[in-house]
């Protein structure tokens, strides 16, 4: 599975990252599904808020285990329903016309996916 994050302590940017769901880690209880990232940590649901976690791709296998977590289900569902973050960026690609996303790429410091992101996390706040 990839997720992106904010990197809060850097440059603000997002970032991605491979990471795993699994029952089978220490920090899993009672057949609870962990997110656990390549160094073996884990990733908290403090921190899967605090930093914007996203699903960028996942297995269907992954995915039934996330829905399993209270705090990711809705997220996932969103997944599930919408597709991963890089079939919706590859949605957008095609959809939009060169120049809006020659834009989105400009507000995206080069990135797509980042220049849709800030723009709704712009909308939200005006919102």
């Amino acid at each position: 599975m990839i997720l992106s994050y904010v990197d809060l302590l850097g440059n603000g940017q997002r970032k991605t990252i491979a990471a795993t769901v699994t029952a089978e880690h220490s920090a899993s209880s009672y057949g609870q599904p962990v997110v656990v990232l390549a160094d073996g940590g884990t990733i908290d649901w403090q921190s899967w808020v605090l930093l914007g976690y996203q699903i960028v791709e996942v297995t269907p296998e992954e995915l039934t285990m996330l829905k399993r977590i209270p705090a990711l289900a809705e997220q996932a569902t969103q997944a599930a329903a919408h597709g991963s973050l890089r079939e919706r960026r590859e949605r957008v690609n095609m959809t939009l016309p060169a120049s809006e996303v020659d834009e989105l790429r400009r507000i995206g410091g080069g990135n797509v996916s980042q220049g849709v992101s800030r723009l709704l996390i712009a909308w939200r706040e005006r919102q």
